[in-house]
């Protein structure tokens, strides 16, 4: 596909969607309420696009995100904090050089983190917190 932006509430009408596959597209920009009123998605895939932003999605039953190979740079604070169900969280190969405090911060039930690939130079113990 050649998709190049998810505008807002593309979606909003899909309330019983639990997967969106959008991998390997040319997406360079999610609006801020692209996945807004999903309440039942639990598997949110975007890899291998051209995405450099992230804003905060609150979809509390997601329980797997995947975003590698995007050219996102930093992970800044809270941005998982309502995505309290994810159980993997997929950010290699990537080009994220910093992990901001609480980077993390909500994600209690996660099971696997994958941060390969990137261009972390250290990781701060309040990632986490």
């Amino acid at each position: 596909n050649e998709i190049y932006i998810i505008e807002n509430n593309t979606f909003s009408n899909l309330e019983n969607l639990n997967r969106i596959l959008l991998s390997t597209n040319s997406i360079i920009q999610l609006e801020i309420n692209s996945f807004h009123n999903l309440k039942n998605l639990e598997h949110l895939e975007l890899s291998q696009n051209k995405i450099e932003h992230l804003s905060p999605i609150e979809i509390k039953r997601m329980k797997w995100f995947y975003f590698s190979a995007n050219q996102l740079k930093i992970i800044k604070s809270n941005y998982f904090f309502y995505l309290n169900n994810l159980h993997i969280l997929d950010l290699r190969y990537n080009q994220i050089e910093n992990l901001e405090v609480n980077a993390f911060n909500g994600l209690d039930i996660l099971n696997s983190l994958y941060l390969s690939f990137n261009q972390i130079k250290s990781i701060s113990n309040e990632i986490f917190y």
